[in-house]
Formats: structure tokens, sequence, C-alpha cells
């Protein structure tokens, strides 16, 4: 017994010996400039946000970016320059919208780099009707909630749709896209999840807003989505492509959009 209790303890020692110390080496960066650019159909109006990055091992405080020269044009000669309505946000409100015209987002900072970018503002969905899906599942009875919306799809183009879904005002953070590719020219029937199941009661209004984006924007969001989605559930180590020149990070998109609502029953 006293000859294992020995060799246990010369274990432990040489176990504690081949330790070291790991450092790892967490490089810092210069800041790069973030966009935030929505352009709504729906309401004549863009709304910009700007900030910057920060290092790993710096607080979530993004700071914004401020005094920036933002404009807005497209193909039709019309040009607006977005105010700085509170720190790092623009915003204009415009007389009218053209529905299918390229508009182009240009932004100067004060350290003078220029970022440019354009999207095409399509023409809305005219949503048929939305559906409220409920399905229960497991031993339980655990309830799952989905919209399913229906529409038809423009034969002459390739689309690209974004879903946004507001329980009682209140928008999901669930980045929702699809493309056509699976029901170009016909009539869409697609089922969108909704977060947080358990807590959805009867009476409850749930908003969705199917919005029509350009390619740009989609691959963006996409790529948004495959953060996380590696294997094992593993964070994929590159950001999602922007639309947006200068090597900034963000997105810039003209949002054509309708809304339906629905009450849960």
């Amino acid at each position: 017994m006293r000859i294992k209790r020995v060799l246990l303890f010369v274990g432990i020692v040489f176990l504690s010996s081949c330790q070291k110390v790991i450092d790892i080496n967490l490089n810092t960066a210069n800041p790069k400039l973030v966009v935030e650019a929505n352009l709504e159909s729906k309401s004549n109006s863009c709304s910009i946000k700007l900030s910057k990055t920060v290092n790993f091992n710096e607080s979530n405080v993004f700071p914004a970016e401020q005094n920036a020269l933002v404009v807005l044009s497209n193909l039709n000669g019309n040009r607006d320059t977005l105010m700085e309505s509170m720190p790092g946000q623009y915003d204009t409100k415009m007389n009218s919208v053209f529905k299918k015209s390229d508009y182009l987002l240009t932004i100067k900072t004060l350290d003078g780099s220029v970022y440019e970018s354009s999207s095409t503002l399509k023409t809305p969905v005219k949503i048929d009707t939305v559906l409220v899906v409920k399905t229960a599942f497991g031993f339980r009875g655990d309830v799952n909630y989905a919209l399913q919306v229906q529409f038809m799809d423009d034969v002459a183009e390739t689309n690209y749709y974004q879903f946004k879904v507001y329980l009682n005002g209140v928008i999901s953070s669930t980045v929702r896209v699809r493309s056509d590719e699976l029901f170009n020219g016909k009539q869409a029937k697609i089922f969108v999840r909704l977060d947080n199941s358990k807590d959805i009661k009867s009476g409850d209004l749930c908003a969705l807003e199917v919005v029509n984006i350009d390619k740009g924007v989609y691959t963006y969001y996409y790529g948004l989505n495959q953060l996380g989605s590696g294997p094992n559930g593993s964070a994929t180590p590159a950001n999602p492509k922007s639309n947006v020149s200068g090597g900034c990070l963000g997105y810039f998109s003209a949002n054509a959009s309708t809304l339906y609502e629905v009450v849960i029953p």
C-alpha cells in the first residue's frame, strides 16, 4: 500500500511539472467603421447608424462616428444629405422614393475616409394571406407557433426576401431571409417560426413584415446567419460580406416592405 501511495505521489508531481501557461495573444486592430443603413419605402425615410469597432479586451461600448457627411442619391437626380439627429445617428425624410431604382449611399468621415454602397429598391410584395400555425410536440405537448405567409413571386427576376416578426410591437432579433430559388414565379408558401413560443398567448398581436431586398443585402444577412452554424455550433471565423466599400462592416439596404397583422387565436 505504501508503494502505491509513493507511486501516486510521483505521478502527481510528474503531471504537475508538465503544465504550461498558455499566453493567448489577442492582437489589437485599428477600429473599423460599422454601417447600419436602411431606406424604408413605407415611410419614405432613411436611417443610418455609424459606429466604430472595439478590441476584444475592451468594453462592449461602441463609439459613435460623429460629424460624418452622409449623402443619399439616385439615378433620377435626387440627392439628400442626412442630418445627425444624435451621436452617430443620421436621418432624412424624403418627399418620395422610386421603386426599381438604385440608391447610392456615400459616407465621408472626419478623417477623410470615403465609403460607398448601392442598393436597389424593389417593388413591395402583395401578401395574399398570413395564417397562424400551432403545433404540439413531445410528451409534454410543448407548443410551437409559426406564421404561414402566401404571396405570388415575380417571375421576371430573381427575388430575395427578409421576414421581420413583431410580437405585440416588439421586433424579433432573429434574422430570416430566403431566395426564390425553389418557387420562382410561383405562389410562395413560407413558414416563419416564431421565437419563444412558450411565452405566446391567445390574443397577442403578431405582425409579419415581408421585405423585398436585393442580392447584396441577402448575401450579407445570409453570411450573418452562418455565424455560429459551423460544425458543432462553432462560429465561422469571418465577418459577413458587406455591400459597403472601403473595408468597413455592415450593410445598406433599400427596403420595399409590406406589413400584415394577425391575432393569435
